[in-house]
């Protein structure tokens, strides 16, 4: 059975794609004396977006395999795999041959060094030993790292199956209660198989009561678990915020930081009936208020020591009301089918997009002289590094495919 995708976690992943995108355009834009490109009244915005990506990837393994019956380790880890590795590893050599087209030569650099880039490290580890790293950089290895950690973080916060079986039933309960047998129906499929899950508000659809009634009885991560492991990774983050113990590795690219969005946009998703439902309106006007401000108004801030540790905080708070409004607003911006047509096109090519999209920018950028354009010629730039980024992510998808066929036809013996 196709699975089915859910939007708003598409929505948030496509609309943080282009952020990023336009976030690493290397020339600068003003307007009102500030470079809407790259910063708000209270710093960067580039680093919230990030952290966003790391709650849908949260939102999305939770909703995908805290239902799952009999999640088989292996076969997780095998399917992580296939998904990141083939389609850096074209990637990579494509980018890899250019360089070396450019420079007419290989970099200085140990051969021994090319294991960073065979696990997808060598962007995450440049900074503290030479790599051949040329597309992913350090958000690969970040990525991969929470990956690795999620069936354990699965383990430790999962509610017992005994008890989640018992709530399935409850909430089929509560829409038989309406006198929907579809909607009884499409309740147990939610909680049996994985593969189907949407949003909370669209099983309104069946006749059901919404789930955002019978919320508690769909979440699949036990409250008590869930919130302590969750205050474990708070004190961790707000420790690196404060010392950074790991000076050679950026903030963002911290493994406690980086799990800590990870497990909040899981209990985010777990708890969606009840923020989709009827705490929606209220979490959307409060996330909308703290977005503007924190975009328009500068924050006063604490100076020596704690100022760096108060500018994290502050984008650690952005990127939970990016989420929230975000996840709040997405019944609405759904609503228009061109729309979700839209989200439900681009979404499945955002890792694509991360892979390789700085470094087609920087290749396209370098042929110009930034101080010599004209406002309307970098917005001319910048339309055509999205299309570049756009063009060679196609293309990368297309050889996957297309040795993905061939790998496939040998081994068949065709």
């Amino acid at each position: 059975m196709k699975k089915e995708r859910i939007f708003y976690i598409d929505l948030i992943r496509v609309i943080c794609m282009v952020l990023i995108v336009i976030y690493h355009f290397p020339l600068s834009f003003y307007m009102g004396g500030r470079d809407v490109l790259h910063g708000t009244a209270n710093g960067s915005w580039g680093d919230p977006v990030v952290y966003v990506f790391f709650m849908i990837s949260g939102a999305a393994l939770f909703s995908t395999y805290g239902r799952k019956r009999d999640f088989r380790i292996g076969d997780y880890y095998k399917k992580r795999i296939m998904s990141i590795y083939p389609l850096f590893y074209i990637a990579y050599v494509l980018g890899f041959m250019y360089v070396f087209w450019q420079r007419g030569s290989t970099y200085d650099i140990p051969a021994w060094s090319i294991i960073w880039t065979v696990i997808g490290f060598d962007g995450y580890l440049n900074s503290i030993v030479p790599t051949f790293t040329t597309v992913g950089e350090w958000f690969l290895g970040a990525l991969i790292i929470i990956y690795a950690l999620f069936p354990p973080l699965l383990y430790l916060v999962r509610k017992k199956q005994a008890s989640y079986q018992e709530e399935a039933l409850d909430f089929g309960k509560g829409t038989a209660d309406t006198g929907s047998i579809s909607g009884m129906k499409k309740a147990f499929k939610v909680c049996q198989d994985s593969n189907t899950s949407e949003n909370a508000f669209e099983v309104a659809d069946t006749g059901a009561k919404k789930p955002s009634e019978n919320s508690e009885n769909l979440e699949v991560i036990d409250k008590k678990k869930g919130l302590l492991a969750l205050l474990v990774l708070l004190l961790g983050a707000l420790y690196v915020f404060m010392f950074h113990p790991i000076k050679a590795i950026r903030t963002t690219a911290d493994p406690v930081v980086d799990m800590f969005f990870f497990l909040l946009g899981g209990v985010l998703s777990d708890n969606a009936g009840s923020i989709l439902g009827k705490h929606r309106f209220k979490l959307l006007i409060a996330s909308l208020a703290g977005l503007l401000i924190w975009v328009f108004i500068a924050l006063p801030l604490p100076s020596g020591e704690l100022a760096g540790f108060s500018s994290e905080l502050i984008k650690a708070m952005a990127a939970v009301l990016i989420f929230i409004f975000l996840m709040t607003a997405s019944k609405e911006l759904g609503k228009p089918a061109p729309v979700r047509g839209v989200v439900r096109l681009l979404a499945p090519y955002a890792y694509g997009v991360f892979l390789i999209h700085h470094f087609v920018m920087t290749v396209i950028c370098q042929h110009f002289n930034g101080d010599l354009l004209s406002g309307r010629d970098r917005l001319v730039l910048l339309l055509l590094c999205l299309m570049g980024v756009a063009f060679f992510t196609a293309v990368i998808y297309r050889l996957k495919a297309f040795l993905e066929g061939l790998i496939k036809s040998c081994m068949e013996g065709d």
